[in-house]
Formats: structure tokens, sequence, C-alpha cells
């Protein structure tokens, strides 16, 4: 794109802005108490995942509660809350390797299901 083009190019949104809605939540110690905290409800529905899966599964359920929206993640980036939702609920257990695309998947609707949320659909897009 040309600077001309760039120069005309009707701009919302700050770069601090960007950041905060598109990338991956960094959270304080008292965040990720709050974020990562599970309702007896959220434990019922993580608990027949196995332990790797519980572990990915309550690191989206938190960002999600924190943004409402789904983030890509790699272990290394996030490496703070991982260790952190390891030593809180399953201390013996070290999470060093990603989730396959079909389990993020299933997480994410699992999470929408848990927090009355639901993905938008033709209709609701066609009406936007």
């Amino acid at each position: 794109m040309s600077s001309s083009a760039q120069a005309k190019r009707l701009q919302i949104l700050d770069e601090g802005e960007i950041e905060t809605l598109f990338t991956t939540p960094e959270f304080t110690a008292e965040e990720r108490l709050t974020y990562f905290s599970l309702s007896p409800i959220e434990w019922a529905a993580v608990s027949d995942l196995t332990i790797k899966a519980r572990i990915y599964c309550i690191l989206q359920l938190g960002y999600f509660k924190a943004r409402q929206q789904f983030f890509p993640l790699d272990v290394a980036p996030v490496r703070a809350d991982v260790a952190y939702i390891c030593q809180r609920y399953f201390p013996d257990y070290d999470l060093d390797d990603t989730i396959s695309k079909d389990t993020r998947t299933k997480h994410q609707r699992l999470i929408l299901e848990l927090c009355h949320y639901r993905l938008c659909g033709a209709a609701e897009r066609q009406l936007l």
C-alpha cells in the first residue's frame, strides 16, 4: 500500500487499543486468581477431560472471561499462566506441548455454552 493510501485510511483504534483487543491477555497475579478460578459448574464441565486438555480449556476459559474472544495458544508466550494453572490445579503436571485444532474447537464450544454465548450465524452476519 502506498504512503498516500495509508494516509487516507480511516483509523478508528490506536495501537494500544488494537493490542488490547487482539493480543492474548497478560494477567497480573490478582487477575490470574480471578480469571482462572473455576465455579463448580465450570469444574464439572472440564472434569472429564485429560489433564492436558483441562489446562488448555481453563486457559482459554480465563482468556474468554477477560476478553470474550478466543486466542491461538502456544505454550511459550503464556508460560506464566500455564504454570499458575498447573500449580493451582495439577501440581505434579508440567505442560509443554500444544493440543489439536479439533480439541481447541471442542473447548471453544464448551466455553461458549458455559458463558451463555453463541457463535454469530449467517443471519446475524447478514444483519451486520
